[in-house]
């Protein structure tokens, strides 16, 4: 059969252009050469390039000659000057059919060059010719305009001074899409294949679609045995509000899929292959805890495998019981006949028991195609939360203390929805109540509501981190209060050691505690008034019976003023010194940060590491939206900064990300993949991201609680190997494509105020700060012995 192959060159390089018609012309001339006898092949370095030539051309050649018995190939060449002449003869109704796209960088010389480059490969699929992983070569200039991932299946090629190497590049792509495309028997008849969407993606797409209307994630790691199940999810995604992302490893996607839960209550879809379940860490029990649901589908082996490379599923182990360990419903496709009813199974699980659903599937059933008929569609199966009544004589004694009872009461408020906060706030107000956040939901409740301070807010309060004015607010001098004179509720939370820097035994024998949890096995041992049910029907009942005495009203507003009237920084939080301490620093921030709030109206989410300074960021910075804690549940180092990628592809408001060295060392590079994903957000021309990496060469956590717990000099245990070079600063743009928001880097000595303020106004771009630090345990509210300190003394 004859093929015209159609190559079109989209150049303004006489070189690149050059090099195609030689190329080619050189083909036709060999194979039209009558049988000659090359000299024999010997390998080496240094070789003359017309001698590797010679060899190519020869192969190629005797190749295309033993398959002429089946195809006959002729070239035509297409050239174009510009990417839209050439778009609009290609997408011309008679135009001829193209096969491969060869362009210079005139594709990346635009704001839209990759998405050009994206949209060419989409008009090559549309084309009558064949598509091959060869059929888009990108020619550039120099390596610096490559640096970073290519822009979808383009390949890359540095043009150089010997223009005898960029024709055999052209060769060797055009004999190597051939290949593929038509000659060798299996690629080709996988090329012409109609793609096929496989029941199983089919099930869980629609499911998911069906339960999170435009607000779920598709969140992946290829493997050989995903990759087809993966192939089908993004043809069933394409035109919707559904995200397809990956990350930096496996680890990291769970670390989105909580992030989109928890500030965007997204569901998710997240897709491995065998030998990634333990690379989850802790997070994929976080995603439990959180009760976020979605599905996470791990291709394997069949269990029948005789030791299968990377199996969890074999005669020496199960995966299935490191899942059970940890309380996640897991489902095994791997029978084609007992498919649907399986996938059924995955949706009942979703209703029953919130949170995730491992599906392990081989690969035969992640591919397989059912009829329709034979499997059920889908049913809406995540609920509503019940919309049960609270129990009336918990809710009367309830009303009672914040009606008439003449104490102090403070809320802590764990992850809330939009609609929960808004009737916390105005609870508040209308009853005097402290409001206080946490470290693993830092802006649960924050200083500035839609603009305006809150002045029902007192910092946050939790095991680390709690604010000066949380402490003054439940203890007179260094003791806990009467509990007769004040009530701590816990409002979505366990009253787990992370809730609360007190002891067990404090906080049974000292506190009187109202905790609001939905689930019965969650009311703690501590708490005096345990309420059973979802928030958002607690609050609407204590907002439609609120009724404050007028003296209990002004009991608690002169206790809030008290509080409020307490300056949060002492002098020794303002010391100078080189480096500087986390205190000054932070201190310094967190002055501007309210400048900057109050007089330009500015708005950001915070993204908090696990460390000293991430706490010190929680505890210190004025907050005025939720934001991403990696103190949540496990506490894994690294989590918040595995976070950024997605928080870059979604956030519509400024980062900012508080990163220590500790976490910074133990995750991989995130720099580049944040870039990538930023330049993706429909927002980034009015968002910034601004990463501070806080640098004192120690685990900081840890160097204070053997600071204050031992007198030795021996901190080996909790030195940092310096991975980064913090000596340099300067500005770093995106290489390959002028898509790509420029990255600026900078090193902090001291804390210039004009040269952050100009930071944080800056509207687009990535900034990546290394703040020089001294380690210190000095206040911070990292143990309650912090405000008994010499330095903490308010003197009047």
């Amino acid at each position: 059969m004859h093929r015209n192959i159609g190559i079109c060159v989209i150049a303004r390089s006489a070189e690149v252009r050059n090099g195609v018609r030689h190329a080619i012309d050189k083909l036709h001339s060999a194979m039209a050469a009558e049988n000659g006898q090359l000299a024999k092949w010997h390998s080496g370095v240094n070789l003359p390039q017309e001698e590797i030539f010679n060899h190519l051309l020869s192969q190629a050649k005797h190749y295309l000659r033993d398959a002429e018995e089946h195809h006959q190939f002729s070239f035509h060449i297409c050239e174009f000057c510009s990417a839209e002449e050439a778009r609009t003869a290609l997408m011309a109704a008679d135009s001829s059919p193209i096969d491969v796209i060869i362009a210079d960088d005139i594709l990346l010389s635009s704001e839209s060059g990759q998405t050009l480059c994206q949209h060419f490969w989409s008009v090559l699929e549309c084309n009558p010719g064949r598509v091959s992983s060869y059929s888009f070569l990108l020619s550039l200039p120099d390596l610096s305009m490559a640096e970073g991932r290519s822009p979808g299946m383009v390949a890359l090629s540095i043009q150089q001074e010997a223009p005898l190497i960029w024709e055999m590049q052209i060769l060797k792509t055009l004999m190597d899409h051939l290949d593929s495309a038509y000659i060798n028997k299996l690629l080709a008849r996988t090329l012409a294949a109609t793609p096929t969407v496989s029941t199983t993606a089919r099930f869980i797409h629609r499911f998911m679609s069906l339960n999170f209307p435009d607000r779920w994630d598709f969140h992946y790691y290829t493997g050989s045995m995903i990759s087809g199940f993966i192939d089908s999810m993004f043809r069933l995604s394409e035109n919707s509000a559904t995200l397809c992302e990956s990350g930096p490893n496996e680890h990291s996607l769970a670390v989105s899929a909580l992030c989109g839960w928890q500030l965007s209550q997204r569901g998710y879809v997240i897709a491995i292959t065998s030998g990634m379940i333990d690379e989850f860490r802790g997070t994929l029990y976080n995603l439990k805890r959180a009760n976020a649901p979605g599905i996470i589908l791990c291709a394997d082996s069949p269990d029948t495998s005789w030791f299968p490379f990377q199996g969890t599923m074999h005669c020496d182990y199960d995966g299935r019981e490191t899942l059970a360990a940890k309380g996640i419903p897991c489902v095994y496709l791997n029978d084609k006949s007992t498919l649907a009813e399986r996938l059924a199974e995955v949706a009942r699980i979703q209703q029953t028991q919130p949170g995730p659903v491992f599906v392990i599937a081989t690969q035969q059933m992640l591919e397989c195609v059912l009829k329709e008929s034979l499997v059920p569609a889908p049913e809406q199966c995540l609920l509503p939360v019940a919309r049960s009544n609270v129990e009336p004589d918990r809710l009367a004694e309830v009303m009672n203390l914040l009606n008439h009872s003449k104490r102090r009461i403070l809320w802590q408020c764990s992850h809330l929805t939009d609609h929960e906060r808004d009737l916390v706030y105005r609870i508040a107000r209308k009853a005097g109540i402290a409001l206080a956040d946490s470290m693993v939901s830092p802006g649960s409740v924050c200083d500035y509501y839609q603009q305006q301070p809150v002045d029902n807010y007192v910092g946050t309060f939790s095991v680390y981190g709690f604010n000066r004015k949380v402490f003054r607010y439940l203890h007179q001098e260094q003791q806990l209060a009467d509990p007769a004179s004040q009530s701590l509720f816990f409002l979505k939370s366990k009253v787990d050691q992370a809730a609360s820097p007190l002891s067990p035994g404090k906080l049974k024998n000292k506190c009187h505690i109202v905790q609001v949890n939905r689930k019965q096995e969650h009311i703690s041992p501590f708490t005096d008034l345990g309420v059973v049910s979802a928030l958002l029907p607690f609050l609407e009942s204590v907002y439609t019976r609120l009724d404050v005495d007028s003296e209990v009203l002004d009991f608690r507003q002169s206790e809030l003023d008290r509080v409020q009237a307490e300056p949060e920084t002492m002098p020794s939080d303002w010391l100078s010194q080189l480096p500087m301490s986390p205190n000054f620093f932070f201190a310094s921030l967190g002055s501007l940060l309210h400048q900057k709030i109050v007089q330009d109206g500015y708005r950001y989410l915070g993204v908090y590491d696990v460390g000293r300074c991430g706490m010190s960021a929680i505890r210190n910075l004025p907050k005025t939206d939720k934001g991403f804690s990696g103190w949540y549940g496990r506490a894994l180092m690294g989590d918040a900064l595995m976070a950024l990628p997605y928080l870059a592809r979604t956030s519509k408001l400024p980062i900012l990300a508080f990163i220590g060295d500790g976490a910074r060392a133990l995750v991989p590079d995130i720099e580049r993949q944040t870039q990538a994903a930023l330049a993706q957000n429909p927002h980034r021309d009015q968002i910034s991201i601004t990463v501070f990496y806080l640098c004192n060469g120690v685990l900081s956590m840890i160097r204070s609680y053997l600071d204050n717990r031992s007198a030795s000099s021996n901190t080996r245990q909790v030195s940092l190997l310096q991975t980064h070079d913090v000596s340099q600063s300067g500005r770093l743009e995106g290489r390959y494509s002028l898509d790509c928001p420029p990255i600026v880097r900078e090193r902090w000595e001291r804390f210039d105020p004009e040269q952050c303020q100009a930071r944080l106004t800056k509207q687009h771009g990535l900034h990546f700060i290394d703040v020089v630090l001294a380690h210190n345990s000095d206040g911070d509210g990292l143990s309650l012995l912090s405000e008994a300190a010499w330095h903490r003394i308010n003197v009047a």
